[in-house]
């Protein structure tokens, strides 16, 4: 049930997302065709038109998660959402899930846009690109455990990062549609999200200060490192924590209190 929970909702925002997706790799393959002539003002027009496209993308994609779940679960959708054989669970995240593979469909757009100005801009040669001896560099770099443990715990890092805005959004939603909120929903909404933000931040600030403080006594470069590596898991595993509250909190809510509008 999930899974066509997902399709619906891919589809839904499908509508906005694909048009602003086609949009942005057709200007960034014009902005490299034009790049390798002398119309200059012409490029610059196309290159402030690609940065407004990117900046609504920003925006279209806040803009939904809040929409689609506000819509969907705390108004009278939710009198249908709600009478559908799943769980409150599921409902929460086919919402999440689907804004999870739209911004990694963003960023693979935005990486595509970049290399359509390249490849049409005569900077970027495909041929180099399928170059045995540049995936030995790429390989031999990736086996790397110095930069690979990084470059993962750098991933995870913005998807917890992510994850937690997400789903601060949806549990501020959800409490500015308590009961004793119905006069000033959107107000509530706000304070919370700002308050949560707060306390993540303070106990973010308590686990930073606490490595900081230990790692004045570190004399080793590579016992520094290990400290170093520790502070992420320990972030990490805090940060998961903080998400699991927060998903739990919202799932209370609309299980227990749900006050549709």
């Amino acid at each position: 049930m999930l899974g066509k929970l997902m399709k619906y909702e891919l589809k839904a925002c499908g509508r906005i997302f694909v048009p602003l997706y086609v949009a942005i790799l057709v200007v960034a393959a014009i902005i490299g065709v034009f790049s390798n002539t002398e119309s200059f003002q012409v490029a610059s027009i196309l290159i402030f038109i690609l940065m407004a496209l990117f900046i609504g993308l920003m925006v279209v994609t806040i803009v939904l998660i809040i929409q689609r779940f506000k819509k969907s679960l705390l108004e009278d959708e939710g009198y249908l959402m709600f009478t559908l054989p799943v769980s409150i669970k599921n409902l929460i995240l086919s919402k999440y899930l689907t804004s999870l593979i739209y911004i990694i469909l963003s960023t693979i757009i935005a990486i595509l846009s970049f290399v359509l100005i390249l490849l049409f801009g005569g900077n970027l040669d495909i041929s180099a690109l399928l170059n045995h001896e540049f995936w030995s560099v790429v390989n031999q770099g990736l086996s790397q455990k110095d930069i690979i443990f990084p470059v993962i715990i750098m991933i995870i890092s913005g998807f917890l990062v992510y994850t937690m805005f997400i789903f601060n959004v949806y549990i501020s939603l959800s409490i500015g549609h308590l009961p004793k909120f119905n006069k000033n929903r959107t107000l509530f909404g706000i304070i919370t999200f700002f308050a949560i933000n707060i306390i993540i931040g303070i106990v973010k600030s308590v686990i930073q200060v606490t490595f900081i403080s230990n790692a004045y006594k570190i004399q080793d470069i590579y016992s520094l490192l290990s400290a170093f590596n520790l502070y992420e898991v320990v972030n990490i595993i805090v940060s998961i924590v903080i998400i699991l509250i927060l998903f739990v909190g919202t799932s209370w809510i609309l299980n227990k209190k749900l006050n549709l509008e």
